[in-house]
């Protein structure tokens, strides 16, 4: 989301067999896609503090081989985005294949590097 946005597939593993969402769903009070998209977005909201991540954030719950799974768009974001957890705050920035914690100080030196690139 602080950079280029991507898509998470969940119910689809590593190698591609998908699992489907099943398992999941027996997390719930109510098994379904609709709870699952309620319990994605309060977490987000959660931890991320910032409802303008929902402009950059699409849910769908296609059926693939019979197993429902869920695809979350993220589109980049104009504005950093931060993970709160009390009165931590940290930024995560994808560098090659892993996702990083910056602090606060050092996320602004990333994003005025990265703004300046583009």
């Amino acid at each position: 989301m602080n950079a280029q946005g991507g898509t998470l597939y969940i119910g689809i593993d590593d190698s591609g067999k998908i699992s489907g969402l099943e398992e999941d769903y027996k997390l719930l009070e109510k098994p379904n896609s609709d709870k699952f998209r309620l319990v994605i977005k309060n977490s987000l909201e959660s931890y991320l503090k910032n409802k303008v991540i929902f402009d950059y954030i699409n849910l769908n719950f296609p059926k693939i081989a019979e197993k429902e799974i869920c695809i979350i768009k993220v589109s980049a974001s104009p504005v950093p985005i931060f993970v709160r957890d009390g009165d931590k705050q940290e930024c995560y920035v994808r560098v090659d294949n892993e996702s990083k914690p910056y602090s606060y100080d050092e996320f602004i030196e990333y994003w005025q590097r990265h703004n300046t690139k583009n």
